[in-house]
């Protein structure tokens, strides 16, 4: 998951091996249901087309069961500037779908001794405050109380992981070790130091040698900032009405938590690997780190979402089943939230969600500056910001350098498509904007008091 997702969400967040290209049946039985391949690529068109109208989505969706392909649907545009469609070929950037791939090589490392669950990290580094009482299961566990970066530069600098963990050391932390539990980036930078150390290696070249050659996942790799190659999906970020914003420069992702990117048919054979247990014993871990355990409707997955500047993704099994689903996206905007269960509703029965419509109305420069000035809170430590620029109301969270339009669609309210927050000021008996009301599909809400 992004960096800039954790800041604005933290508080309420808590084909075969040759992917063989054109591979399809009519229908597959899926326990005591029969999917028809046809009918499910017409549910997702049903789905998925508004929100491409709405450019709320952009990108590939796969669905398959065991070796055989249901549904490969491709939409939009990889590229805008060079009018280049989106396909099935096309690389995403896989942000935290990377921590299933880096907990993976941590259990490698265990299952052959050189790492184990309870080495503490001072063991890997030294120097790190209260190292003796954080272990490597807590990094993976999200219950390491390991502090937040939150540092602009390092969203474009690609500092490496000595410097990443001398920063994290520095961060207050938020609990005691093993007292708490909260998604954490910082944790799996630090997992992806303790490969890097315990096995001499890279990161890049760790996963290359032991995940990505041995299962022929020839299109996925490691990236801080820059494409190594022109095939791939520009990020965009939902923006005013049905517009996109186009990003001011690519977000720097971290190695361990969100540096990965793929295409669909790579992570399709990613899926059937874990559920095989065929690189580790993914099915005998007590809980499958880097991933999340779910049952939306009585049918038990996992599943990892994932967010950066410009991109989401998504991915489950059901290991039951043996069904894999993959989504990728390359315009960042709420739908993000509603992929999980949408898709299976869309599976499975269920009706899955619309577009918000959101209609905007005419804003003056003298009420979009009434509301401009930053909000906080005590229960979350970076501040709200909203600024006014070419007559466009944006937010952003601290000093994160990617901002977020805003429409007005009421006195006081406003929308914002990048997440499908909805923000509502709230003004003292003298009629001055006093605080803000900070509401999101995804659920949770927060109330700020403007400072000073």
């Amino acid at each position: 998951m992004g960096r800039r997702f954790l800041l604005l969400l933290g508080f309420v967040l808590l084909v075969t091996e040759a992917a063989v290209f054109g591979q399809s049946i009519d229908s597959q039985s899926i326990g005591n249901q029969s999917i028809d391949a046809s009918a499910l690529s017409s549910k997702l068109d049903s789905y998925l087309e508004p929100y491409v109208k709405a450019n709320d989505f952009s990108g590939v969706a796969l669905v398959a069961q065991g070796d055989r392909i249901l549904s490969v649907r491709e939409y939009g545009m990889a590229d805008r500037a060079h009018a280049r469609p989106s396909q099935r070929t096309t690389t995403f950037r896989l942000a935290s779908l990377s921590k299933t791939f880096t907990a993976a090589a941590t259990v490698m490392l265990i299952e052959r001794g050189s790492v184990h669950l309870q080495d503490p990290l001072s063991h890997f580094f030294p120097e790190f405050p209260n190292g003796d009482h954080i272990t490597v299961e807590q990094l993976l566990s999200h219950e390491s109380g390991v502090g937040q970066l939150d540092a602009p530069d390092l969203m474009r600098a690609c500092a490496g992981s000595n410097e990443m963990v001398r920063r994290i050391a520095k961060a207050p932390p938020f609990f005691a070790p093993g007292k708490g539990d909260r998604y954490s980036n910082e944790g799996y930078v630090l997992l992806a130091a303790i490969i890097e150390q315990v096995s001499g290696m890279s990161y890049e070249t760790f996963l290359h040698k032991n995940i990505f050659e041995p299962l022929k996942m020839k299109h996925t790799g490691v990236m801080c900032a820059e494409w190594p190659f022109s095939n791939h999906a520009v990020g965009y970020i939902a923006g005013l009405g049905t517009d996109v914003e186009t990003l001011p420069f690519n977000e720097a992702s971290w190695n361990g938590p969100g540096s990965l990117y793929s295409t669909v048919d790579d992570l399709y054979i990613w899926l059937k690997a874990v559920n095989a247990d065929r690189l580790f014993k993914f099915s005998a871990l007590k809980y499958p780190y880097g991933w999340g355990r779910r049952n939306y409707s009585g049918k038990p997955l996992v599943e990892q979402s994932g967010q950066l500047e410009g991109y989401t993704a998504h991915m489950a099994l059901y290991a039951k089943e043996k069904i894999y689903l993959v989504f990728l996206n390359n315009i960042e905007s709420g739908l993000f939230s509603r992929v999980p269960k949408d898709l299976e509703a869309v599976l499975f029965g269920g009706k899955p969600s619309s577009p918000p419509d959101a209609a905007q109305v005419p804003a003056s420069k003298d009420s979009l500056a009434e509301v401009a000035g930053a909000y906080s809170t005590k229960e979350y430590h970076v501040p709200l910001k909203f600024e006014v620029k070419d007559s466009t109301l944006f937010l952003h969270w601290g000093e994160v350098p990617f901002l977020r339009p805003l429409i007005m669609t009421g006195k006081d309210q406003f929308f914002a498509r990048a997440e499908y927050g909805t923000y509502e000021f709230i003004r003292d008996a003298g009629g001055k904007v006093a605080g803000v009301n900070a509401k999101w599909s995804g659920g949770g809400n927060l109330e700020l008091k403007r400072e000073p």
